[in-house]
Order: C-alpha cells, then structure tokens, then sequence
C-alpha cells in the first residue's frame, strides 16, 4: 500500500495563532524536555468533526482512526474562485469517479493561492512511503 502524507508543518502563519512553551528542559536541570504547543483546532492541516456543524455530531476523538486511511480519489475543484462555496452541481460535474468507500480528496489548490509572508510560495510536497 502507498500512502501520502498530505499534511501541511505547523508553524507561523499569517491566520493562525500558535505558541510553544518550553515548560522543562534538561538545561535547566529537569529531567525530561517538556514543550507545550497551544494553537487552535481549524487550523493547519485538520479534519472537522461532524460536532462542528451539527448539534450532537460526534466529536473528532469518537471517529475511528481507520477512517483517515484507505482508497482516495481527488475531486478536482480548482475552478471555484476565491471565497465561492462549492455547490452540489460542482460536486456531481466533478466527483463521477468517486466509489463508495472511496476518501474523496476536495483539490481546491486554496494554499498556492493564498499567500502570505508566512506562508511558502507553494505548498510542501507530499511525502509517500510503502508498506
């Protein structure tokens, strides 16, 4: 099985707030280096839980882990402009190729086109290993 790595690094950005603190270190004489990471649950690279939009939906640690894995086909979506929703009749024009139990990828290409100073000019390639 190949698999992708699609996930974007944390780090500063220009929408997103992050903070590291340094809470033990061995330079300081402790133990072990503890570093706390606080930043906030829609940011980055995420997934949201059916909670987010509809009351009583499952929260994000009740899904299982085996769905984030398996068979994907992308839905290439990059034709919707800036700040457009994505309609049902795009989704039926361009999702035809999805099967059932497929994990459908929505392409939107938002990342090269959102720009920043802190943000890289084109997103990080994806990593991909085989098992």
């Amino acid at each position: 099985m190949r698999v992708l790595d699609l996930s974007n690094p944390i780090r500063p950005h220009f929408r997103w707030t992050m903070k590291t603190e340094l809470r033990a270190s061995h330079t300081r004489g402790d133990h072990f280096q503890v570093t706390v990471l606080t930043l906030g649950c829609h940011a980055f690279t995420h997934v949201d839980a059916p909670v987010h939009y509809l009351p009583g939906g499952r929260h994000i640690a009740e899904l299982p882990v085996e769905q984030w894995m398996g068979e994907a086909a992308v839905v290439d979506l990059t034709h919707v402009g800036q700040n457009l929703e994505v309609t049902a009749a795009d989704l039926e024009r361009q999702a035809q190729h999805v099967r059932a139990g497929d994990i459908a990828l929505l392409r939107t290409d938002w990342p090269r086109r959102a720009i920043s100073p802190t943000t890289p000019s084109s997103p990080p390639a994806s990593r991909s290993w085989s098992t």
